[in-house]
């Protein structure tokens, strides 16, 4: 918004410079108000996600897997899921269901079909499910699964045919279903409920958020993306396709076929490789985690060898009392004669000059006597 008193001296093409300069510059323009299909070369610079989980967890929304976001408080759950929503088709409906309103994809994407819908005291999440259902999303957007209520909302969301993204405080992507069943607070069976969420959910994402030593930021970044499915024997599992540890290594693995087939059946076709790629991307992955293992050793007490490269333990040199053979003084008989002091300063002189030198000292035990 641009305000002028006078509007005779109003110069409106000064008016859109400035504000293209505020919407390139500032930093809730570019990740927060401003369409999120533009934000990829941002969040990529910045290390928030690799450019390889970002395509994939891309191709997966368009292959409408179920996913909830997991992390911490203030770790950016809410921006990554309306980060996700965004890359929906257009044609497809999204209803998002919220306690507090946080999305605002209807204020975002106003082209769009989008309704949002608010719980509160006297309209559950029950009855907002039930309303939600008479709709025909293709979508259900749930900010947060908080509450025994969101807990069977999401269940009965995915177990109806419609598609979810939601967020869930948890410690890690892959406990997401114990956490779920953790909020329940019932007796009900727990390989009943797991086995419904690890059927129903395929992917779960972890957003982890710290404090930079370095640069004293705040950074957020994509360190887990877990997998879930029920294999062969009815036997709820998971798959850590992607984490990074505190320490900066990072560990790929390629999804399971039940992912690639239900992705197939949605009509996204990848490849079993897409995550890990060939055999030189792996090792080359290796030697970057060997790398950074290193750089970490270095930093508890373990030097590099300059010539080889390769790390060694703190060597202490050995004391020169014990490397050095000690010479003990003879005592003569004959009278000690004194010498002119000018003779004395040439000697000092001389033996200065025909020092030995600093690599020599441990090996010439004269040279270190005198």
């Amino acid at each position: 918004v641009v305000v002028c008193k006078d509007k005779s001296i109003f110069d409106w093409k000064k008016a859109k410079e400035k504000l293209q300069h505020s919407l390139d510059t500032n930093f809730y323009w570019r990740y927060r108000e401003w369409p999120y299909k533009n934000v990829k070369p941002c969040i990529i610079a910045e290390k928030y996600i690799t450019e390889t989980i970002h395509d994939f967890l891309l191709k997966c929304v368009e292959g409408h897997c179920n996913i909830i976001i997991s992390g911490e408080t203030g770790s950016g759950k809410t921006e990554f899921l309306k980060y996700l929503a965004a890359h929906t088709k257009e044609n497809e409906k999204l209803i998002t269901i919220e306690d507090t309103l946080e999305l605002h994809l209807d204020k975002i994407f106003p082209y769009r079909d989008i309704i949002a819908m608010k719980t509160n005291n006297i309209a559950s999440y029950t009855d907002v499910l039930v309303t939600c259902m008479r709709q025909n999303p293709k979508w259900i957007l749930l900010s947060e699964v908080r509450s025994a209520e969101a807990v069977m909302a999401v269940r009965n969301s995915i177990s109806s045919g419609h598609y979810i993204l939601s967020t869930i405080h948890a410690d890690k992507a892959e406990s997401i279903p114990n956490r779920m069943y953790s909020l329940l607070e019932t007796n009900l069976d727990i390989d009943q409920f797991l086995k419904s969420v690890y059927r129903y959910i395929q992917l779960g994402v972890h957003i982890r958020g710290y404090q930079d030593k370095n640069t004293k930021r705040f950074v957020r970044e994509v360190c887990e993306v877990c997998e879930f499915y029920v294999d062969e024997d009815n036997n709820p599992k998971s798959n850590v396709i992607y984490r990074k540890t505190a320490t900066g290594q990072v560990h790929m693995k390629n999804p399971s076929k039940y992912l690639l087939d239900y992705l197939a059946g949605q009509g996204v076709i990848l490849s079993p490789t897409i995550i890990t790629g060939s055999e030189e991307e792996i090792e080359k992955q290796e030697d970057n985690n060997m790398a950074s293992s290193i750089e970490s050793a270095k930093a508890t007490n373990v030097v590099a060898n300059p010539m080889t490269d390769v790390a060694k333990p703190i060597v202490q040199p050995k004391s020169v009392v014990n490397t050095t053979q000690v010479v003990q003084p003879t005592v003569s008989t004959q009278p000690v004669q004194q010498a002119p002091v000018q003779n004395i300063v040439d000697t000092q002189t001389q033996s200065v000059q025909q020092s030995t030198p600093v690599n020599n000292i441990f090996k010439n035990t004269e040279t270190l006597n005198i």
